[in-house]
């Protein structure tokens, strides 16, 4: 019995390259739908939508995607709970744990794609010595 479809990640570049009609549909990821700031999900607490807003400020737009959805809900529900003090020992655990799936952790960050951010351009004196 065939087994699930192995994301690219996980296949060899020369697999990818040999068959690439087999991979089309996984191949740009880039391109999937992103979770906007306004997508909060409905009944949302007032504190953790300014935890969702706030992470929305904080991350390059297009980090997020819609499947991030509910692991981010969760994730500013206990966040939200953190700052008012109500948090367990166990859900302390599992707030760690989603820190780490969204790279917000330092060892965790080389393991999540980032988009590259453009350029700042800077008009000053300085600018045509720092490039």
């Amino acid at each position: 019995m065939p087994g699930r479809p192995q994301p690219v990640s996980n296949v060899l570049p020369s697999t990818v390259t040999h068959d690439p009609g087999k991979y089309a549909d996984r191949v740009n990821a880039a391109e999937w739908a992103t979770l906007g700031q306004e997508d909060a999900p409905e009944g949302f607490a007032e504190d953790a939508r300014r935890v969702w807003d706030q992470l929305h400020a904080d991350f390059p737009q297009g980090y997020f995607k819609l499947s991030d959805r509910y692991p981010l809900a969760k994730l500013c529900r206990l966040i939200a709970k953190e700052l008012a003090g109500t948090i367990t020992s166990k859900q302390e655990d599992r707030l760690l744990t989603l820190f780490g799936k969204f790279g917000m952790m330092p060892a965790d960050r080389s393991r999540v794609p980032v988009p590259p951010s453009p350029q700042l351009k800077l008009n000053d004196e300085w600018s045509e010595f720092t490039n």
